[in-house]
């Protein structure tokens, strides 16, 4: 595991894929999913979460939910920043953000969120975590906490309606 804990673990991406770009002239929403997974893998491995672990402990994390949120659209030849944390954990679930940022404002385009489970790779079931990795762990998430809080991560999905309608 990282003796140094980065925070947030930044990725970056010189620039999209110019397959990724749809009709309308942006990013399709179905490749933001490749654009995060570099991120994620950065995080992962940050957090601990690489080959070694598996094959040290027979354990995997498994995504239970994941959430992308289109903040502002991003154009053919732009540079992408990725910001990734942890946001919370228990003893057997992790909660974590990755935020994009675009173009050279570095602007915040998109976020994913996702929430997945310790789980052991013999028994197909979860698993708590082992004591080294959760005080790792917890020491990601402290610096991580100390950050300005994320754009509207843990939200509940649905219409926003206005007071007066």
């Amino acid at each position: 595991m990282p003796a140094n804990i980065q925070s947030p673990v930044v990725t970056e991406l010189d620039e999209i894929d110019p397959d990724w770009i749809d009709r309308n002239g942006h990013m399709s929403a179905v490749y933001y999913n490749f654009a995060f997974r570099p991120p994620l893998r950065d995080l992962f491995d940050h957090i601990g979460y690489d080959d070694d672990y598996r094959r040290r402990t027979g354990h995997g994390i498994f995504m239970l939910e994941w959430r992308v949120q289109y903040v502002r659209e991003v154009l053919q030849g732009m540079a992408l920043r990725f910001e990734g944390r942890l946001l919370d954990m228990s003893d057997k679930v992790l909660h974590y953000c990755i935020e994009m940022y675009a173009g050279p404002e570095q602007y915040l385009a998109s976020v994913a969120e996702a929430v997945e489970i310790e789980v052991s790779l013999e028994t197909r079931k979860p698993v708590a975590f082992e004591a080294e990795q959760v005080r790792h762990l917890k020491a990601v998430l402290a610096e991580h906490r100390k950050l300005p809080s994320a754009h509207n991560v843990s939200r509940a999905l649905g219409i926003r309606r206005r007071e007066d309608s």
